[in-house]
């Protein structure tokens, strides 16, 4: 897919995000023909860039207008457009409890152990 989109592929690491939130909203929607502007409001893109990407769409096949022609090749496209995350962030309620309890069931040394749940589990607030 490089070799064969490299116009759409080499851009810049924020217009990435913003590809691939507009092949989304393609994506979600393969059997409407969306307008430009609902397209700008579910991908939360500039309108501009909106119909750039889409006449490089059309170019090469995939759409027509907005009408989605090669469902199958545009979702390999997603593929190698999709930004995968660096790391994942969780919420965690009463966090200092957790790593008290992770902590206590862990095979430390019995003193060690003992030191670590209480400096974490009885900490002044």
């Amino acid at each position: 897919m490089d070799k064969k989109h490299p116009n759409i592929l080499a851009q810049s690491e924020k217009r990435g995000y913003v590809r691939e939130k507009i092949l989304r909203v393609l994506l979600n929607h393969p059997q409407e023909k969306l307008t430009k502007y609902r397209i700008v409001k579910n991908s939360g893109a500039n309108i501009s860039w909106v119909i750039e990407f889409l006449k490089k769409l059309e170019k090469i096949g995939l759409v027509e207008g907005t009408k989605v022609k090669n469902y199958r090749k545009l979702v390999l496209l997603w593929c190698d457009l999709r930004k995968r995350p660096e790391f994942r962030e969780y919420m965690v309620k009463k966090p200092l409890e957790l790593l008290g309890k992770l902590i206590c069931n862990t095979h430390l040394p019995h003193t060690r152990q003992k030191i670590l749940c209480n400096n974490i589990c009885f900490r002044p607030e």
